[in-house]
């Protein structure tokens, strides 16, 4: 997933990172995201962006989570564990 975010961003003229940057920092993100930052914000909401239409995986109001794909939300927190 971030590897085709930075494929398209370097197509365009961006910057490109490393493989190897890409999947040492992805699970510290999703850490972040799952255990942090959706807490402390009024509202978060994580979406899969892998499909011409993206998934709602997860919203979040304070200390409220709805999942609301379980198997995708799983495999997020697996990765973010890694």
């Amino acid at each position: 997933m971030s590897r085709l975010r930075v494929a398209e961003r370097v197509a365009h003229g961006g910057h490109n990172i490393s493989l190897e940057d890409i999947e040492r920092r992805f699970p510290r993100s999703l850490r972040n995201l799952l255990n942090e930052f959706s807490y402390l914000v009024d509202r978060a909401q994580c979406f899969m962006n892998e499909s011409d239409s993206p998934q709602l995986i997860f919203e979040q109001q304070g200390e409220t989570r709805e999942i609301l794909i379980p198997e995708l939300f799983e495999q997020l927190s697996q990765e973010a564990e890694r």
